[in-house]
């Protein structure tokens, strides 16, 4: 399962840039979400019964703010930046979420850091910035760069909201509901602005999107929720340290250029994600965030 989960996820972006052969970034979003809620509704129909949930009036404006950050945002900005800096360098900004997740923390739940955190957060955005100081003297625009970011930070920030305020929900059933909310705004986006490319690489770019959406991000979703039932969100998160090697390797075959530089600064980064997620041993792990959604 964790082998499933970092090669899925992992080949994610390489999927959305070949995509974008036949669809804008919205469409290939509402692609996703429509694809990944049906994987995810045909494995939540046999447990429904004892992974049940009612949203309330009271879930409606939070649920918003999760769909946006997790689902609906992040769907259209990765499609829409890939193409302009790549899906290797896309997948690296992985490695940004459980950073930034101990600072947004601080302020969502009160849980501080400890000082071999702070070293680990503060070094590994450090080395993210020489790693996209990098990518804009390549040719990336400092825009791209900023919307590229904002994909991580949108998860930190709602992964950890989700752990506030929707800690009690099963996650099956929230990631399922969750991720068919993100549709609602995303199809009538997309037949309204975007159009589909019927050529040569239609075919694939529909395949592609096919694949995106039940395995990327219906089936490794679920394999997550096992991984973290089965061996703890300790075991489950050291998915981040793969998932951008991963992602680094379909780049290469897909012809984007990867040097030896980019490749030490990653490396470096997960360095100190594995600084910040490490414990002692026998010490107790802190309640984890509900994983609702993929990183890619």
């Amino acid at each position: 399962m964790f082998a499933l989960v970092c090669v899925t996820w992992g080949t994610a972006f390489i999927l959305m840039r070949q995509a974008t052969a036949a669809f804008g970034p919205i469409t290939i979003g509402a692609g996703r979400s429509i694809f990944g809620s049906a994987a995810l509704a045909l494995l939540w129909l046999p447990v429904r019964r004892t992974q049940s949930w009612r949203m309330t009036r009271a879930d409606a404006a939070p649920m918003l703010l999760v769909v946006v950050l997790c689902y609906a945002l992040p769907y259209f900005l990765q499609p829409y930046v890939i193409p302009r800096i790549g899906s290797s360098l896309m997948g690296m900004m992985m490695a940004l979420i459980p950073l930034l997740t101990v600072g947004v923390s601080i302020t969502m739940l009160g849980v501080y850091p400890t000082l071999r955190q702070i070293v680990g957060v503060v070094g590994g955005l450090l080395l993210m910035m020489f790693l996209l100081a990098g990518a804009w003297k390549d040719g990336a625009t400092g825009r791209d760069l900023f919307l590229a970011a904002m994909v991580p930070a949108g998860y930190s920030i709602g992964y950890t909201y989700v752990k506030r305020r929707f800690s009690h929900v099963p996650p099956l059933p929230l990631a399922c509901v969750s991720i068919a909310l993100a549709a609602v705004p995303l199809v009538p986006l997309s037949l309204a602005f975007e159009h589909v490319t019927r050529d040569e690489q239609f075919t694939a770019a529909a395949g592609s999107l096919l694949l995106l959406g039940v395995f990327c991000t219906g089936v490794a979703a679920y394999l997550y929720y096992k991984l973290i039932q089965d061996h703890g969100p300790l075991h489950a998160v050291m998915t981040m340290y793969i998932v951008p090697l991963v992602a680094i390797f379909w780049g290469y075959r897909a012809g984007e250029p990867i040097t030896l530089t980019k490749l030490l600064l990653l490396l470096g980064v997960l360095s100190m994600v594995a600084l910040v997620q490490w414990r002692p041993a026998g010490t107790r792990a802190p309640e984890p965030v509900p994983a609702t959604s993929e990183p890619g």
